[in-house]
């Protein structure tokens, strides 16, 4: 019943696109909002995201999250800072190790 489950859910998930987003838990209410504004205009622009991972990124973690095409920028610990098109941000925010998302913030100095 387990698998019948699983392989249910799956299925569903894999045939959702971005058009489908309706929201991610992994997601600050700020970026979810901007995310369905930018996919409902069609705005493929890259956006700046903190990501929060469950442990400091190994190179295959690493690798995994440059593949749904989100540029890393550096690295604190479990803390990475990233740009990414609203498609790759959704697709990073599906991986397992990959905890919050944010919309990152600038201060610009007087």
């Amino acid at each position: 019943m387990k698998i019948l489950l699983f392989f249910l859910i799956a299925s569903v998930l894999a045939g959702c696109s971005s058009k489908d987003f309706v929201g991610s838990p992994k997601f600050e209410t700020a970026l979810n909002i901007k995310l369905k504004k930018m996919i409902k205009d069609n705005d493929e622009s890259p956006l700046g995201v903190i990501m929060m991972s469950d442990k400091k990124l190994k190179s295959s973690k690493r690798k995994e999250l440059e593949n749904t095409g989100i540029k890393i920028g550096s690295e604190t610990g479990n803390i990475i800072t990233a740009t990414g098109t609203p498609d790759a941000i959704i697709k990073a925010g599906e991986l397992e190790f990959i905890k919050q998302i944010q919309l990152a913030k600038t201060n610009y100095l007087k």
